[in-house]
């Protein structure tokens, strides 16, 4: 994090008690015979305060997926990344940001009559019986996730009536039971031979001691079962497969987005997360017919099959036949395609090494058309994995 946001977030956090009260108060004091300049200076208050207080939250939702994703230390907020608490941090005294609807009416006229039908503030630990609440827009819903993450029913996302911001936030729910789930950073030091965020480890033995944490975790069967599901449904979720015209003899895979800015960074955890996940059955595949993610015959030259279409965008070429990989990837979600995380233990687990389909759409139709910074990296670890020159499910 820049040192600007560090400092704004700072300030922001000191001021958390002042920003915990009602952004309405002045306007709620008001008499019935009250002037225009009464309005302006309810109004005035209430942008100010309103304002101040979604910053912060924005910046408290950045700062927990800089811990949760990426493993990086938090700013100020100690978000408790790897267990669930039992009751609610104190930090989630603050109220949620007012809806959108409220924030984005105009002109003042407007915003008074909405204002003076907004429930009186009351702190989230009060509001027991939700069917007196309104359902949370995205930014509410957000914002109640990352704050009150032992308490998963306090951030409401009814699908029938939030449309696609039920969809976003069901992404964002599978991301972080996913990285909870998950040693990141192990994960990341791991898939990337001891590069980990632009960076060698300089020592060794972190690199072997990582290795083994993430086999203990793939071969535990719990954890990882947990992020495994939650990984594909997430990508699940975002992909959309189709035969292209006019022949609809190719099958072809389009992401769709979220416009989120963890999206690329959380779907390409997703596929290592797949991926370690198999490591057990590729070595399975490897020893009995070649078959495992990072290994097969169709990834030894990406010029000697003439039916491969180059990537456009992405650093590397496509190594696999798109139709193949597209085919692979959908065969592979299908057989995966279960309720329950315990459905898991029902899947054949010579599947779970299948992944070379999955990682290489991935690269190519989503990392590949988003290069620059950490997007290159993870280009580079996805490609090495589906070529085939990374042999890491022998440890």
């Amino acid at each position: 994090m820049s040192a600007r946001f560090r400092s704004l977030f700072a300030s922001l956090d000191q001021a958390r008690r002042t920003l915990a009260t009602d952004p309405l108060a002045v306007f709620r004091t008001l008499r019935k015979d009250r002037t225009s300049e009464d309005i302006s200076r309810a109004h005035k208050f209430w942008l100010d305060h309103e304002t101040r207080r979604r910053i912060l939250q924005a910046s408290t939702v950045l700062d927990h997926q800089q811990v949760t994703l990426f493993e990086q230390p938090p700013t100020i907020v100690q978000h408790g990344r790897p267990r669930r608490t039992t009751s609610p941090s104190l930090r989630c005294n603050i109220p949620l940001p007012c809806s959108e609807e409220l924030w984005e009416t105009s002109p003042i006229e407007n915003w008074v009559q909405m204002a003076a039908n907004t429930d009186a503030f009351k702190p989230r630990s009060h509001r027991q019986d939700s069917s007196i609440t309104s359902t949370p827009d995205y930014f509410q819903s957000l914002v109640s996730m990352v704050a009150c993450q032992g308490l998963p029913d306090q951030a409401p996302t009814r699908q029938e009536r939030l449309g696609d911001a039920a969809a976003y936030m069901a992404f964002n729910r599978h991301a972080l039971e996913m990285a909870r789930n998950t040693p990141i950073r192990q994960l990341l030091v791991t898939s990337g031979e001891s590069w980990i965020l632009g960076k060698k480890l300089e020592n060794e033995a972190e690199f072997q001691d990582a290795k083994r944490v993430l086999r203990a975790w793939a071969d535990s069967n719990f954890q990882s079962r947990i992020a495994m599901w939650h990984a594909t449904q997430l990508i699940r979720s975002r992909v959309k497969f189709s035969y292209s015209e006019p022949t609809r003899t190719e099958l072809v895979v389009t992401f769709q987005e979220t416009h989120m800015l963890q999206e690329p960074w959380v779907l390409y955890l997703a596929a290592l997360v797949c991926w370690a996940y198999g490591l057990s059955a590729s070595a399975a595949a490897l020893d009995g017919n070649g078959q495992g993610s990072g290994a097969g015959s169709t990834a030894s030259d990406p010029h000697s099959n003439p039916s491969r279409t180059p990537s456009s965008s992405s650093a590397h070429p496509a190594l696999l036949d798109s139709h193949e990989a597209a085919y692979s990837m959908r065969e592979y979600l299908k057989a995966t395609d279960v309720d329950k995380v315990d459905g898991i233990l029902g899947v054949d687990p010579d599947m779970f090494g299948r992944t070379h389909g999955l990682l290489e759409v991935i690269r190519l139709n989503k990392i590949g058309s988003l290069l620059g910074g950490l997007m290159n990296e993870a280009e580079r670890v996805l490609y090495r994995l589906v070529e085939g020159r990374s042999r890491l499910s022998h440890f």
